[in-house]
């Protein structure tokens, strides 16, 4: 934790209860809205107060996470990635229209970002890092009455940011938009309370940091503000140092969790694979009770009509086998049911660090009492918590803390606990077995590359059949010995719980919710953090049986290990690539994570609006948003359902909304605004469009995506390319901020993506019916990947560039 949280702190109890008006009356002109009151409420802001655990705090929210606003609660700060709204206040007829861009190139511009630099020393922001560009990192929209800085690039995780407007901000009729009485009060009066005398304070540092970075003179400001973003990948490399701490302590993770929510206290052989059998590819493809008929058959056939695919095939074993993995998920054994299970988010697995902060300064000394008997020095851990540069040092010491209860005033100073940037290290729910399937042409002892492939949502990792055997017959042709790694996603295939002969806790095309979970968002997003999390334990566990021999001896000297994932996989994958190879300081440990080469096919960023604008997924989360909100609605569209001409979501949101009233149709539209803001905002810690900058530019990465001809293929229909309102949202956000090159040809590709004319979605594993009945998009797609990891990530074979966008 930075020292400037604490600052933070303090300015939140200062500004606590910061509401009010602004009282302009009997003045028509234009003017900005300052103080957090109606539809300026939820805003970025340094007037945000902070709940006592450092999380956002707000007037609406409510113990129910189910609500938007309550699970943005529980985040240590704003949206990266989300619009940054202030409120004109105009009079009838009148509005705030955004900026041309040609008024952002005048001396004075209407509006400013600016990320603000910090002293750890004074306790708060000291200058300014970097003044933003409008149209490269950020741009301005206007819509139902706010303006939105829209930010055209991630805002960095765990940052200050100040929004500032000057009076060269017109309205319509041209009249420059003023300061509102409340900012100008506070502006030019020191105040005569410690609340009216912290705003004046700001806004005086705010615009004495605004006018040093730009030159401009503080009569041109009309509005300033600041916030901090919310951390980035802080849990997830919590989780692989944690990992690596298992491997110090014996491969028992009690020995770092003390003990998992069953309240087991010896936990032996966690991160390790066990090879329980084996049988032959097609045999062990039929015996496989969680691939669809269908899908076995097409194998089967697809096989059988390639004598290639056919004599690699006869050489190819199925090992079935488990990995052990901690689970930080609740379930139905941990929560009691999953109608509860699948309420309940990641929470830390100590205090937080924010709130500690706070009870040393104030010398509590039931705090103080509670963290020496757990072994803590006080004063050491308020030193490690003031020093940024020493945060390996301020885990370690925190981690005496797991599984103690603090207490303040005979209640827990941190109920709630919280997951983020001051709790980072989840709590141990179970240490779980999960089901694992290795393809290999040759014993596992003899392999010399590994490819942990992950599957896509609603898919399982049996679908590896369909792609196995590509990758192996790519390892013969280049002399090397391939082994095929899979496990599920959490609530995915055989990682559904068994709950009397239910599916309801398995994620499948009719029922993708157990996982997508986006009635509780702060769930969703810690679905994709389990993901990530089982894929850095299933790295180790490889590693470990190379090494040590661990479960199965697998590999020798100098194995190469490389990561494919498809679609959710993918999303998945990119985060994984982000982390995995991140040095922790232990060269040993670093090993155990390392990934040589990497493979995304189909993945995407911005999650919110990118399953929002799904052509597969966009109508029925629209459905359920909307009529989940208003029993009117859903009892509107009951008795208009008769009448569709389409599926029922697709119903919905083609045919049903588009003849309600232009009132209803625009709060409709609103409420959806609404929803991709929280949804998006709680997402952000697992989006990899904030994590994937943590890849290298010279890791070997290679990247496919489906953009169709513009004629008769069409592009992506599960994962938008792009999409206008969301320009972080889609596929090609992500390759932008990855900075791969186009791949056209075969030659020298070791950071590049692949752009092809026809196929669909799920290409890299069958044709597509109507877009690629042939299968060539998906053999030359499984060739590519192949030749790319092969290749040790130096290199791509195309071997029919008219599939690929030239």
């Amino acid at each position: 934790m930075k020292k400037k949280l604490i600052y933070a702190a303090v300015v939140s109890a200062l500004l606590a209860g910061c509401g009010g008006s602004d009282d302009n009356k009997g003045d028509t002109s234009s003017y900005l809205d300052y103080l957090l009151t109606g539809s300026n409420a939820v805003r970025p802001s340094a007037l945000a107060a902070r709940a006592s655990d450092g999380t956002l705090k707000f007037s609406t929210e409510t113990a129910d996470l189910s609500n938007p606003v309550s699970a943005m609660s529980t985040l240590d700060g704003w949206s990266t990635t989300q619009a940054i709204q202030i409120v004109p206040v105009t009079s009838s007829g009148i509005q705030v229209q955004a900026p041309t861009a040609a008024e952002f190139s005048a001396s004075v511009a209407p509006l400013y970002l600016l990320e603000l630099a910090f002293d750890s020393a004074a306790l708060r922001p000291n200058g300014v890092k970097k003044v933003l560009t409008y149209g490269v990192d950020f741009v301005v929209a206007a819509s139902a009455g706010k303006l939105n800085l829209v930010p055209l690039k991630p805002l960095n995780p765990s940052s200050y940011y100040m929004i500032v407007a000057t009076d060269s901000l017109k309205d319509s009729t041209s009249s420059p938009v003023r300061a509102g009485s409340d900012y100008s009060n506070y502006k030019n009066n020191a105040g005569s309370n410690a609340q009216e005398q912290t705003i004046n304070g700001l806004i005086a540092l705010q615009e004495g940091l605004f006018k040093a970075a730009t030159g401009i003179a503080t009569d041109h400001v009309i509005f300033s503000d600041w916030f901090g973003t919310q951390s980035g990948a802080d849990v997830l490399v919590a989780v692989k140092g944690a990992a690596a701490s298992v491997v110090l302590q014996g491969l028992d993770a009690a020995k770092v969790w003390k003990q998992d929510a069953l309240g087991n206290t010896s936990l032996p052989g966690t991160y390790t694979l066990a090879v329980t059998g084996n049988d032959d590819f097609l045999t062990q493809l039929d015996n496989e009770q969680f691939l669809p008929q269908e899908q076995k058959d097409a194998i089967a056939a697809a096989v059988a009509a390639s004598p290639t695919l056919t004599g690699i095939a006869g050489m190819t074993k199925v090992y079935t086998g488990t990995v052990k993995l901690p689970y930080f998920l609740s379930s139905p054994a941990t929560a009691g049911s999953w109608s509860k299970a699948k309420t309940q988010s990641w929470h830390g697995a100590i205090p937080s660090l924010y709130a500690i902060a706070n009870a040393l300064k104030a010398s509590d000394s039931e705090v103080i009492a509670g963290l020496v008997g757990a072994g803590v020095d006080p004063a050491l851990l308020a030193e490690l918590m003031a020093d940024p540069t020493r945060q390996s040092e301020l885990l370690a010491e925190a981690s005496k803390l797991v599984g103690v209860t603090l207490t303040s005033g005979g209640k827990p100073l941190d109920a709630e606990q919280n997951i983020g940037r001051f709790n980072p290290l989840p709590a141990l729910e179970e240490v779980q077995s999960v089901p694992m399937r290795i393809f290999a042409k040759d014993a596992l002892n003899t392999i010399t590359d590994v490819i942990i492939y992950q599957h896509g949502v609603t898919s399982v990792k049996e679908n590896a059949y369909a792609l196995a055997l590509g990758q192996i017959g790519a390892g013969m042709a280049a002399s090397k010995k391939v082994a095929l790694v899979v496990i599920d996603h959490p609530l995915h295939g055989e990682r559904g719980f068994a709950l009397s002969g239910s599916m309801d806790t398995v994620t499948t095309s009719d029922n993708p919710t157990p996982y997508l979970n986006l009635s509780y968002l702060t769930v969703a997003r810690d679905n994709l953090k389990q993901s990530v999390a089982d894929l850095l334990g299933l790295r180790m566990a490889v590693g470990l049986a190379n090494a040590n021999g661990l479960g199965t001896q697998l590999g020798g000297a100098g194995l190469k290990v490389h990561f494919l994932g498809h679609s959710l996989g993918a999303i998945a994958g990119a985060n994984l690539l982000a982390v995995a190879n991140q040095p922790i300081g232990n060269p040993t440990a670093d090993a155990l994570f390392k990934f040589d080469t990497g493979g995304l096919a189909m993945p995407g960023g911005g999650i919110a609006p990118l399953l929002l604008n799904s052509p597969t997924f966009g109508p029925t989360i629209k459905m359920g948003v909307l009529t989940g909100g208003s029993a009117e609605l859903k009892a509107a569209f009951t008795a208009y359902a008769p009448n569709c001409q389409t599926a029922v979501p697709t119903c919905f949101v083609n045919e049903f909304l588009p003849s309600l009233g232009a009132t209803t149709q625009a709060a409709a539209a609103s409420t959806l605004q609404s929803y991709s803001f929280a949804a998006q905002s709680v997402l952000d810690s697992a989006d990899p469009i904030n994590l994937a900058s943590g890849i290298k530019a010279d890791f070997p990465l290679f990247a496919t995506e489906i953009v169709g001809d513009g004629a008769l293929s069409l592009s992506d229909q599960v994962i938008p390319n792009s999409i206008a309102s969301a320009p972080l949202g889609g596929t090609e956000p992500l390759f932008k901020l990855l900075a791969l090159q186009p791949l056209t040809a075969t030659g020298a590709a070791n950071h590049h993506a692949a752009r092809f004319v026809a196929g669909g979605h799920s290409s890299l594993l069958a044709p597509d019916e109507n877009f690629d009945p042939t299968g060539a998009v998906t053999t030359e797609m499984q060739t590519q990947f192949g030749s790319f990891f092969m290749s040790g990530g130096t290199a791509v074979q195309v071997t029919d560039s008219s599939l690929l966008k030239q």
